[in-house]
Protein backbone atom coordinates (compact mmCIF):
# COMPACT_ATOMS: atom_id res chain seq x y z
CA UNK A 1 0.00 0.00 0.00
CA UNK A 2 1.53 3.04 -0.84
CA UNK A 3 2.09 6.30 1.20
CA UNK A 4 -1.29 9.06 1.58
CA UNK A 5 -0.07 11.74 -0.25
CA UNK A 6 0.11 15.65 1.16
CA UNK A 7 -3.56 15.99 -1.11
CA UNK A 8 -4.94 13.11 0.76
CA UNK A 9 -3.24 14.23 4.70
CA UNK A 10 -5.09 17.53 3.59
CA UNK A 11 -8.27 16.22 2.61
CA UNK A 12 -8.34 13.58 5.37
CA UNK A 13 -7.44 16.25 7.77
CA UNK A 14 -10.66 18.50 6.24
CA UNK A 15 -12.52 15.56 6.45
CA UNK A 16 -11.55 15.21 10.19
CA UNK A 17 -12.24 18.79 11.22
CA UNK A 18 -15.84 18.60 9.51
CA UNK A 19 -17.12 15.65 11.50
CA UNK A 20 -15.72 17.17 15.08
CA UNK A 21 -17.64 20.49 14.11
CA UNK A 22 -20.60 18.76 13.10
CA UNK A 23 -20.77 17.16 16.51
CA UNK A 24 -19.31 19.88 18.69
CA UNK A 25 -22.21 22.42 17.15
CA UNK A 26 -25.37 19.86 17.72
CA UNK A 27 -23.50 19.49 21.66
CA UNK A 28 -23.42 23.72 21.67
CA UNK A 29 -26.77 23.86 20.03
CA UNK A 30 -28.66 21.19 22.28
CA UNK A 31 -26.94 21.39 26.01
CA UNK A 32 -25.16 24.71 25.35
CA UNK A 33 -21.40 25.75 25.09
CA UNK A 34 -20.26 25.92 28.83
CA UNK A 35 -22.70 22.71 29.66
CA UNK A 36 -20.68 20.62 26.82
CA UNK A 37 -16.84 19.10 27.32
CA UNK A 38 -13.84 18.45 24.94
CA UNK A 39 -14.54 14.55 26.40
CA UNK A 40 -18.03 15.09 25.07
CA UNK A 41 -17.38 16.41 21.82
CA UNK A 42 -14.29 13.80 20.94
CA UNK A 43 -16.92 11.20 21.77
CA UNK A 44 -19.73 11.95 20.05
CA UNK A 45 -17.19 12.55 16.40
CA UNK A 46 -15.93 9.18 17.44
CA UNK A 47 -12.30 10.33 17.66
CA UNK A 48 -9.69 10.66 20.64
CA UNK A 49 -9.41 13.60 22.73
CA UNK A 50 -5.77 14.24 21.53
CA UNK A 51 -6.39 13.73 17.86
CA UNK A 52 -8.92 16.70 18.19
CA UNK A 53 -6.49 18.67 20.32
CA UNK A 54 -4.03 17.75 17.65
CA UNK A 55 -6.67 20.47 15.51
CA UNK A 56 -7.55 22.85 17.80
CA UNK A 57 -6.50 24.12 21.50
CA UNK A 58 -9.49 23.84 22.82
CA UNK A 59 -13.57 25.13 22.74
CA UNK A 60 -12.89 28.32 22.03
CA UNK A 61 -10.96 27.74 18.88
CA UNK A 62 -12.98 25.20 17.76
CA UNK A 63 -16.49 27.26 18.43
CA UNK A 64 -13.97 30.00 16.17
CA UNK A 65 -13.94 27.80 13.51
CA UNK A 66 -17.41 26.64 13.53
CA UNK A 67 -18.85 30.36 13.65
CA UNK A 68 -16.07 31.83 10.59
CA UNK A 69 -17.01 28.73 8.52
CA UNK A 70 -20.79 30.35 9.05
CA UNK A 71 -19.41 33.18 8.04
CA UNK A 72 -17.82 32.10 4.81
CA UNK A 73 -21.08 31.39 3.00
CA UNK A 74 -22.22 35.33 3.56
CA UNK A 75 -18.51 36.36 2.87
CA UNK A 76 -19.66 34.30 -0.69
CA UNK A 77 -23.44 35.40 -1.11
CA UNK A 78 -22.28 39.27 -0.53
CA UNK A 79 -18.87 39.00 -3.43
CA UNK A 80 -19.53 41.97 -5.60
CA UNK A 81 -19.30 39.43 -8.53
CA UNK A 82 -23.01 38.17 -7.43
CA UNK A 83 -23.68 41.75 -8.14
CA UNK A 84 -21.94 42.14 -11.78
CA UNK A 85 -25.31 43.53 -13.87
CA UNK A 86 -27.97 43.81 -11.24
CA UNK A 87 -30.04 47.16 -10.14
CA UNK A 88 -30.13 47.97 -6.98
CA UNK A 89 -33.66 46.56 -6.48
CA UNK A 90 -32.36 43.48 -7.74
CA UNK A 91 -28.67 43.57 -5.46
CA UNK A 92 -31.78 43.75 -2.21
CA UNK A 93 -33.91 40.95 -3.91
CA UNK A 94 -30.70 38.58 -4.73
CA UNK A 95 -30.30 39.10 -1.02
CA UNK A 96 -33.40 37.93 0.51
CA UNK A 97 -33.73 35.01 -1.98
CA UNK A 98 -30.07 33.59 -1.68
CA UNK A 99 -30.34 34.04 2.03
CA UNK A 100 -33.29 31.90 2.61
CA UNK A 101 -32.38 29.23 -0.25
CA UNK A 102 -28.92 28.90 2.24
CA UNK A 103 -30.87 28.23 5.31
CA UNK A 104 -33.45 26.06 3.16
CA UNK A 105 -30.31 23.80 1.77
CA UNK A 106 -29.60 22.56 5.59
CA UNK A 107 -32.13 23.84 8.14
CA UNK A 108 -31.03 21.83 10.85
CA UNK A 109 -27.53 23.22 11.04
CA UNK A 110 -28.44 26.94 10.77
CA UNK A 111 -31.29 26.32 13.62
CA UNK A 112 -28.37 24.55 15.62
CA UNK A 113 -26.21 27.76 14.92
CA UNK A 114 -28.76 30.69 15.35
CA UNK A 115 -29.51 28.79 18.80
CA UNK A 116 -26.11 29.82 19.60
CA UNK A 117 -26.51 33.85 19.34
CA UNK A 118 -28.60 33.64 22.20
CA UNK A 119 -25.50 32.27 24.73
CA UNK A 120 -23.51 34.89 26.22
CA UNK A 121 -20.49 33.16 27.26
CA UNK A 122 -20.67 32.36 23.19
CA UNK A 123 -21.10 36.30 22.13
CA UNK A 124 -17.98 37.06 24.64
CA UNK A 125 -16.31 35.11 22.59
CA UNK A 126 -16.99 36.20 19.36
CA UNK A 127 -18.29 39.90 19.65
CA UNK A 128 -15.16 41.20 17.94
CA UNK A 129 -15.52 38.78 14.96
CA UNK A 130 -19.33 40.02 15.21
CA UNK A 131 -18.71 43.43 15.00
CA UNK A 132 -16.15 43.53 12.06
CA UNK A 133 -18.69 41.63 10.08
CA UNK A 134 -22.00 43.62 10.62
CA UNK A 135 -19.27 46.60 9.98
CA UNK A 136 -18.29 45.59 6.28
CA UNK A 137 -21.98 44.37 5.48
CA UNK A 138 -23.25 47.62 6.13
CA UNK A 139 -20.08 48.97 4.27
CA UNK A 140 -21.08 47.08 1.47
CA UNK A 141 -25.08 47.50 1.53
CA UNK A 142 -25.79 51.41 2.05
CA UNK A 143 -24.63 52.22 -1.26
CA UNK A 144 -27.56 50.24 -2.50
CA UNK A 145 -30.01 52.54 -0.47
CA UNK A 146 -28.03 55.57 -1.44
CA UNK A 147 -28.84 55.02 -5.16
CA UNK A 148 -32.11 54.39 -4.54
CA UNK A 149 -32.22 58.27 -2.66
CA UNK A 150 -32.48 57.13 0.92
CA UNK A 151 -31.15 60.28 2.70
CA UNK A 152 -29.57 58.28 5.55
CA UNK A 153 -28.43 55.00 3.59
CA UNK A 154 -26.14 53.75 5.99
CA UNK A 155 -29.26 53.72 9.22
CA UNK A 156 -31.70 52.68 5.88
CA UNK A 157 -29.29 50.04 5.48
CA UNK A 158 -29.74 49.12 9.29
CA UNK A 159 -33.02 49.44 9.34
CA UNK A 160 -33.94 47.29 6.22
CA UNK A 161 -33.06 43.58 7.64
CA UNK A 162 -36.31 43.74 10.43
CA UNK A 163 -38.27 41.80 9.26
CA UNK A 164 -35.25 39.39 7.69
CA UNK A 165 -34.14 39.58 11.37
CA UNK A 166 -37.67 38.84 13.05
CA UNK A 167 -38.96 36.02 10.76
CA UNK A 168 -35.24 34.58 10.80
CA UNK A 169 -35.02 34.18 14.74
CA UNK A 170 -38.66 32.84 14.54
CA UNK A 171 -38.06 29.97 12.23
CA UNK A 172 -34.92 29.14 14.08
CA UNK A 173 -37.10 28.77 17.43
CA UNK A 174 -37.84 25.29 18.63
CA UNK A 175 -41.79 26.59 18.26
CA UNK A 176 -41.62 28.07 15.06
CA UNK A 177 -45.13 27.81 13.13
CA UNK A 178 -44.14 28.41 9.79
CA UNK A 179 -42.26 26.82 7.03
CA UNK A 180 -39.25 28.81 5.70
CA UNK A 181 -40.56 29.58 2.41
CA UNK A 182 -43.96 31.09 3.97
CA UNK A 183 -41.26 33.49 5.85
CA UNK A 184 -39.65 33.89 2.46
CA UNK A 185 -42.64 34.96 0.66
CA UNK A 186 -43.58 37.35 4.11
CA UNK A 187 -40.31 39.28 3.36
CA UNK A 188 -40.60 39.57 -0.57
CA UNK A 189 -44.53 40.46 -0.58
CA UNK A 190 -44.85 42.12 2.64
CA UNK A 191 -41.54 43.89 2.88
CA UNK A 192 -39.63 44.59 -0.38
CA UNK A 193 -42.56 46.11 -1.75
CA UNK A 194 -43.36 48.64 0.34
CA UNK A 195 -39.80 49.94 0.65
CA UNK A 196 -39.88 50.29 -3.39
CA UNK A 197 -43.11 51.67 -3.66
CA UNK A 198 -43.15 53.72 -0.39
CA UNK A 199 -39.07 54.21 0.86
CA UNK A 200 -40.89 52.87 4.63
CA UNK A 201 -38.48 52.12 7.11
CA UNK A 202 -37.17 48.91 7.49
CA UNK A 203 -34.55 47.03 9.35
CA UNK A 204 -31.41 45.48 8.42
CA UNK A 205 -28.76 42.78 9.89
CA UNK A 206 -26.39 40.98 7.39
CA UNK A 207 -27.92 37.21 7.61
CA UNK A 208 -25.09 35.84 9.43
CA UNK A 209 -24.08 38.96 11.30
CA UNK A 210 -27.61 38.85 12.43
CA UNK A 211 -27.50 35.27 13.28
CA UNK A 212 -24.60 35.66 15.56
CA UNK A 213 -25.39 39.03 16.82
CA UNK A 214 -29.42 38.63 17.62
CA UNK A 215 -30.43 38.79 21.00
CA UNK A 216 -26.24 39.43 22.61
CA UNK A 217 -28.31 40.20 26.06
CA UNK A 218 -31.24 37.61 25.49
CA UNK A 219 -30.79 34.05 27.31
CA UNK A 220 -33.56 32.00 28.27
CA UNK A 221 -34.08 30.64 31.49
CA UNK A 222 -32.37 27.12 30.67
CA UNK A 223 -29.60 28.79 29.05
CA UNK A 224 -28.56 30.48 32.73
CA UNK A 225 -29.38 27.64 34.34
CA UNK A 226 -26.52 25.88 32.30
CA UNK A 227 -24.31 28.42 32.23
CA UNK A 228 -24.36 28.64 36.34
CA UNK A 229 -23.52 25.25 36.65
CA UNK A 230 -20.87 25.32 34.73
CA UNK A 231 -19.84 28.06 36.96
CA UNK A 232 -19.12 25.76 39.58
CA UNK A 233 -18.34 22.73 37.77
CA UNK A 234 -16.47 23.59 35.05
CA UNK A 235 -15.10 21.33 32.79
CA UNK A 236 -13.33 19.19 35.63
CA UNK A 237 -12.68 20.11 39.47
CA UNK A 238 -10.91 19.33 42.50
CA UNK A 239 -12.22 20.38 45.41
CA UNK A 240 -11.67 20.23 49.56
CA UNK A 241 -14.00 20.97 51.86
CA UNK A 242 -15.31 21.25 55.30
CA UNK A 243 -19.37 20.59 56.43
CA UNK A 244 -20.22 21.63 59.61
CA UNK A 245 -23.72 20.24 61.10
CA UNK A 246 -25.00 22.34 63.31
CA UNK A 247 -27.79 21.12 65.73
CA UNK A 248 -29.55 23.06 68.48
CA UNK A 249 -27.32 20.73 71.52
CA UNK A 250 -24.41 20.00 69.47
CA UNK A 251 -22.11 20.32 66.32
CA UNK A 252 -20.19 18.18 64.31
CA UNK A 253 -17.77 18.89 61.49
CA UNK A 254 -16.05 16.44 59.00
CA UNK A 255 -13.86 16.95 55.65
CA UNK A 256 -13.65 15.61 52.34
CA UNK A 257 -12.33 15.69 48.96
CA UNK A 258 -14.27 15.91 45.74
CA UNK A 259 -12.88 15.21 41.98
CA UNK A 260 -15.64 15.79 39.11
CA UNK A 261 -15.72 15.79 35.48
CA UNK A 262 -18.70 18.16 34.75
CA UNK A 263 -21.77 16.86 36.13
CA UNK A 264 -21.54 13.07 34.34
CA UNK A 265 -18.54 12.13 37.08
CA UNK A 266 -17.86 12.62 40.75
CA UNK A 267 -16.13 11.09 43.56
CA UNK A 268 -16.37 12.23 47.17
CA UNK A 269 -14.36 10.62 49.91
CA UNK A 270 -14.58 11.50 53.66
CA UNK A 271 -11.48 12.17 55.16
CA UNK A 272 -12.29 13.15 58.35
CA UNK A 273 -13.18 12.77 61.72
CA UNK A 274 -11.13 9.34 61.95
CA UNK A 275 -14.95 7.40 62.61
CA UNK A 276 -15.56 8.25 59.07
CA UNK A 277 -12.32 8.42 56.87
CA UNK A 278 -12.55 6.23 54.24
CA UNK A 279 -16.04 6.28 53.59
CA UNK A 280 -16.56 6.95 49.16
CA UNK A 281 -19.17 8.37 46.88
CA UNK A 282 -19.10 7.94 43.20
CA UNK A 283 -20.99 8.74 40.64
CA UNK A 284 -20.91 7.34 36.72
CA UNK A 285 -23.52 9.06 34.75
CA UNK A 286 -27.05 8.10 36.45
CA UNK A 287 -25.17 5.56 38.48
CA UNK A 288 -24.12 6.24 41.94
CA UNK A 289 -22.22 3.50 44.36
CA UNK A 290 -21.19 4.25 48.41
CA UNK A 291 -17.82 2.63 49.72
CA UNK A 292 -18.36 1.39 53.12
CA UNK A 293 -14.75 0.53 54.49
CA UNK A 294 -15.45 -0.58 57.88
CA UNK A 295 -17.88 -3.32 56.26
CA UNK A 296 -15.68 -3.47 53.04
CA UNK A 297 -18.67 -3.31 51.20
CA UNK A 298 -20.23 -0.89 47.80
CA UNK A 299 -23.61 -0.27 48.04
CA UNK A 300 -25.32 0.86 44.61
CA UNK A 301 -27.50 3.43 45.78
CA UNK A 302 -31.58 3.33 43.98
CA UNK A 303 -33.21 6.81 43.20
CA UNK A 304 -35.46 6.21 46.06
CA UNK A 305 -32.50 6.80 48.48
CA UNK A 306 -31.60 10.15 46.75
CA UNK A 307 -33.54 12.12 48.75
CA UNK A 308 -32.09 10.75 52.53
CA UNK A 309 -29.75 12.69 54.32
CA UNK A 310 -26.20 12.73 53.10
CA UNK A 311 -23.86 11.80 56.34
CA UNK A 312 -26.45 12.99 58.50
CA UNK A 313 -26.37 16.64 57.37
CA UNK A 314 -29.13 18.58 55.83
CA UNK A 315 -27.40 18.19 52.34
CA UNK A 316 -29.61 15.01 50.75
CA UNK A 317 -28.21 12.50 48.96
CA UNK A 318 -28.85 14.35 45.56
CA UNK A 319 -27.47 18.03 46.38
CA UNK A 320 -23.94 16.38 46.78
CA UNK A 321 -23.88 14.15 43.96
CA UNK A 322 -26.36 15.09 41.64
CA UNK A 323 -28.20 12.16 40.31
CA UNK A 324 -30.71 14.17 38.54
CA UNK A 325 -29.64 17.10 35.75
CA UNK A 326 -30.27 20.70 36.45
CA UNK A 327 -30.50 21.57 33.17
CA UNK A 328 -31.35 18.44 31.34
CA UNK A 329 -34.20 17.09 33.66
CA UNK A 330 -36.28 20.06 34.32
CA UNK A 331 -38.42 22.61 32.62
CA UNK A 332 -37.61 26.53 32.91
CA UNK A 333 -39.45 28.74 33.70
CA UNK A 334 -38.55 32.96 34.17
CA UNK A 335 -39.71 34.20 37.07
CA UNK A 336 -38.48 37.61 37.30
CA UNK A 337 -35.95 39.69 39.24
CA UNK A 338 -34.94 39.82 42.36
CA UNK A 339 -31.79 41.25 44.57
CA UNK A 340 -29.88 38.95 46.80
CA UNK A 341 -27.32 40.68 49.01
CA UNK A 342 -26.76 43.60 46.65
CA UNK A 343 -26.78 41.40 43.32
CA UNK A 344 -29.14 40.95 41.32
CA UNK A 345 -30.26 38.18 40.27
CA UNK A 346 -32.63 36.26 37.69
CA UNK A 347 -35.28 34.13 39.76
CA UNK A 348 -35.94 30.88 37.93
CA UNK A 349 -38.67 28.50 38.71
CA UNK A 350 -37.35 24.68 37.55
CA UNK A 351 -40.30 21.89 37.61
CA UNK A 352 -39.19 18.10 36.85
CA UNK A 353 -40.08 16.74 33.31
CA UNK A 354 -42.57 14.02 33.01
CA UNK A 355 -41.55 10.36 33.85
CA UNK A 356 -37.94 11.80 35.29
CA UNK A 357 -37.04 10.33 38.18
CA UNK A 358 -35.89 13.62 40.37
CA UNK A 359 -35.73 14.03 43.86
CA UNK A 360 -38.09 17.27 44.40
CA UNK A 361 -41.44 18.71 42.80
CA UNK A 362 -39.79 21.95 41.94
CA UNK A 363 -37.09 24.32 42.65
CA UNK A 364 -36.70 28.48 42.60
CA UNK A 365 -33.11 29.29 42.49
CA UNK A 366 -32.11 33.05 42.09
CA UNK A 367 -28.92 33.46 39.39
CA UNK A 368 -26.46 36.24 39.95
CA UNK A 369 -26.73 38.05 36.72
CA UNK A 370 -22.79 38.91 36.65
CA UNK A 371 -20.89 35.74 37.94
CA UNK A 372 -23.90 33.69 37.11
CA UNK A 373 -23.72 32.35 40.83
CA UNK A 374 -26.88 30.29 42.02
CA UNK A 375 -26.98 33.40 45.35
CA UNK A 376 -30.32 31.13 46.93
CA UNK A 377 -32.25 28.07 45.93
CA UNK A 378 -35.47 26.60 47.27
CA UNK A 379 -36.79 23.26 47.20
CA UNK A 380 -40.15 22.09 47.51
CA UNK A 381 -41.74 18.68 47.37
CA UNK A 382 -44.55 17.33 45.77
CA UNK A 383 -46.94 19.32 47.63
CA UNK A 384 -45.49 22.46 46.91
CA UNK A 385 -44.22 22.86 50.26
CA UNK A 386 -41.09 24.38 51.44
CA UNK A 387 -38.09 21.59 52.44
CA UNK A 388 -34.45 23.16 52.41
CA UNK A 389 -33.84 26.73 51.75
CA UNK A 390 -29.84 26.34 50.42
CA UNK A 391 -27.72 30.04 50.25
CA UNK A 392 -24.11 31.16 48.44
CA UNK A 393 -22.38 32.94 50.65
CA UNK A 394 -18.63 34.50 51.13
CA UNK A 395 -18.44 35.19 46.92
CA UNK A 396 -14.74 35.13 46.32
CA UNK A 397 -12.30 33.83 43.68
CA UNK A 398 -10.81 30.38 44.32
CA UNK A 399 -9.57 27.99 41.54
CA UNK A 400 -9.33 31.54 39.08
CA UNK A 401 -13.11 31.33 38.99
CA UNK A 402 -15.94 33.60 41.80
CA UNK A 403 -17.89 31.15 43.44
CA UNK A 404 -19.51 31.30 46.81
CA UNK A 405 -17.11 29.88 49.08
CA UNK A 406 -19.74 28.86 51.78
CA UNK A 407 -23.13 27.10 51.18
CA UNK A 408 -25.86 27.16 53.96
CA UNK A 409 -28.76 24.38 54.11
CA UNK A 410 -31.46 25.64 56.28
CA UNK A 411 -34.64 23.12 56.71
CA UNK A 412 -37.64 25.20 56.81
CA UNK A 413 -39.76 23.04 59.65
CA UNK A 414 -36.85 22.73 62.21
CA UNK A 415 -35.24 26.07 64.06
CA UNK A 416 -32.02 26.24 64.91
CA UNK A 417 -30.37 23.64 62.68
CA UNK A 418 -28.68 24.24 59.48
CA UNK A 419 -25.62 22.94 57.30
CA UNK A 420 -22.69 24.80 55.86
CA UNK A 421 -20.33 23.56 53.26
CA UNK A 422 -17.75 25.70 53.58
CA UNK A 423 -14.86 25.18 50.05
CA UNK A 424 -10.89 25.22 51.27
CA UNK A 425 -9.45 24.52 47.97
CA UNK A 426 -10.48 24.34 45.03
CA UNK A 427 -8.96 23.56 41.57
CA UNK A 428 -10.72 23.88 38.13
CA UNK A 429 -7.35 22.84 35.94
CA UNK A 430 -6.48 19.17 37.64
CA UNK A 431 -7.49 16.65 34.77
CA UNK A 432 -9.09 13.47 34.95
CA UNK A 433 -10.03 10.61 32.77
CA UNK A 434 -13.38 8.69 33.10
CA UNK A 435 -10.96 6.00 33.98
CA UNK A 436 -10.46 7.75 37.27
CA UNK A 437 -14.08 7.22 38.70
CA UNK A 438 -14.15 3.78 39.01
CA UNK A 439 -15.38 1.34 42.36
CA UNK A 440 -12.16 0.42 42.59
CA UNK A 441 -10.42 3.82 42.47
CA UNK A 442 -12.74 4.56 44.87
CA UNK A 443 -11.72 1.95 47.28
CA UNK A 444 -7.92 3.00 46.93
CA UNK A 445 -7.92 6.48 47.76
CA UNK A 446 -6.28 8.13 50.74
Amino acid sequence: MSPRTKEQYTELRSQSKSIIEAAALELFGHQGYMNTSIAQIAQKAGVSKGLLYNYYSGKSELLKSILLSAMEHGDQMLSPDQFVGKSPVQMLEYIVDESFQMITTNVSYWKLLASLSFQEDIMKELTEIIQQKIRLGIEFISPVFESLGYPDPVGQAYLFGAAMDVHFVSFCHPGAGLPIGKYHQIIQTKFLQTIFRSMKKLHLIILLAMIAGTALDAQTAKEIIAKSEAQMNGESSYSEMKMTIIRPKWTREMTMKSWAIGTDYSLILVTGPARDKGIGFLKRKKEIWNWQPKIDRVIKMPPSMMMQSWMGSDFSNDDLVQQSSPVNDFTHEMKGEESIDGRTCWKIKLVPKPNVAVVWGSIVTWVDKKDYLQLKTEFYDDEGELVNTMVGKDIRQLGGRTVPARLEVIPSDKPGEKTIIEQLALDFNLKQTEDFFSIQNMKKLQ
